[in-house]
């Protein structure tokens, strides 16, 4: 999968394995073994949520490809015109997780572009 190409909405076990590296099998494998949760189609073709695989990859310590690095870090919005709030709240996101990426804007024509630009996972307005 080229780096600039759109993560998928679920991978086959075949794009797991290429994106990892490894055998089709083995992806098959953790998932029967339980290690990745997978869903199977109706036609029992095996599927997985990228979400999924990250955590996977993070629960067994292997390197998370750099297509799925952006989903892995948490993404976050803080929204107010209060810079000493924006601040506050920053810090304690960053506190809870450190590689957390943290964009501040503080009023709606701000928190707009950069909702558009960074799709946080979490975003707070007061």
């Amino acid at each position: 999968m080229a780096p600039d190409m759109q993560i998928p909405k679920f991978f086959t076990t075949f794009n797991a394995a290429k994106l990892l590296g490894v055998d089709m099998t083995t992806v098959i494998d953790w998932c029967k073994q339980g290690k990745l949760q997978a869903f199977k189609t109706p036609g029992g073709h095996r599927r997985i949520n990228p979400k999924d695989l990250i955590k996977f990859l993070q629960t067994y310590k292997m390197p998370v490809p750099s297509i799925l690095q952006q989903m892995a870090q948490l993404q976050c919005l803080v929204v107010d015109d209060e810079p000493q709030i924006r601040r506050l709240v920053s810090r304690v996101i960053k506190a809870m997780d450190p590689d957390a990426n943290v964009e501040l804007a503080e009023d709606g024509f701000e928190a707009g572009k950069k909702l558009a630009d960074t799709l946080p996972h979490l975003w707070s307005s007061t």
